[in-house]
């Protein structure tokens, strides 16, 4: 079983998107800068059994994720616009269950998981003379308690349309080692909500998911009575260089190490 240990968390068929042979594609470590060319697909985002030994995640990823290849076909604006209204449910829940399958979704659930037993344990920890700021509280396969949460939220995006933005000049999308990032900019304006927490809620107004799965082709999902994107006939939206500009930096910020792209679409800046 040991050529079935190396599970991704985002998958090679999303990252062969930004490659131009679908093997190998450009990163960037964000950690100091620093690019690198001509990396193998393969070898990014995974570890060893991340879902488990038995395998039984890992198939049912690489079944949906075939699922979703075939759904999205050949990205052009044609196949997109005849994407079906069924195919659309499913489309949802992988984005949401995307979101939620990455090392980084993992590490947030520890923390606030580690955080609420802190606050929990803290009476009796003061009174014993415990500092509980030494003690460090894991989680064993915290990767799954986020996928259960994404199973508990997937009701709660059933309402959020879909569109496709597409963007054809040079400088294209890039995508994320956490690449399903959720943000909610009428919070983020409001005077008052902006101070509080629990934006990024899924039941929230104004909650946003945005994943590239190109380095021409982004998913936009979006709460309808908060936003308007495009026309309501059409699922499909010509981007603009800012467009890209702007989610290209929410990937950046949404990351947890890398970023990738199609260098046939990025500059050298």
């Amino acid at each position: 079983m040991a050529e079935n240990k190396r599970q991704h968390y985002v998958p090679q068929m999303l990252l062969d998107k930004f490659s131009r042979d679908g093997k190998r594609t450009d990163v960037v470590i964000l950690d100091g800068g620093k690019r690198i060319r001509d990396v193998g697909v393969r070898d990014q985002c995974y570890r060893d059994y991340y879902y488990g030994k038995d395998r039984v995640m890992e198939k049912a990823f690489s079944e949906t994720g075939g699922k979703f290849a075939a759904t999205l076909g050949d990205l052009s604006a044609a196949h997109l616009q005849s994407i079906s209204d069924v195919e659309i449910i499913h489309l949802r829940l992988y984005v949401l269950f995307q979101r939620m399958r990455t090392v980084m979704a993992a590490t947030g659930i520890e923390q606030m998981s580690e955080a609420a037993l802190k606050e929990r344990l803290r009476p009796k920890a003061e009174a014993e003379g415990i500092d509980l700021s030494s003690v460090r509280i894991r989680l064993n396969n915290a990767q799954l308690l986020a996928l259960a949460s994404a199973t508990a939220g997937a009701g709660a995006i059933a309402d959020l349309p879909v569109k496709f933005l597409l963007h054809e000049r040079k400088v294209g999308f890039v995508i994320s080692d956490h690449p399903v990032a959720i943000c909610n900019q009428f919070v983020e304006h409001y005077p008052r909500l902006s101070h509080c927490y629990g934006a990024e809620g899924l039941i929230v107004k104004g909650i946003q998911f945005i994943m590239p799965v190109s380095s021409r082709v982004c998913i936009v999902m979006y709460d309808p009575q908060t936003y308007a994107c495009g026309s309501p006939r059409s699922c499909v939206v010509v981007a603009g260089c800012h467009d890209v500009e702007v989610i290209n930096s929410l990937q950046a910020a949404n990351a947890n190490k890398c970023l990738y792209y199609h260098p046939d679409h990025m500059t050298d800046r």
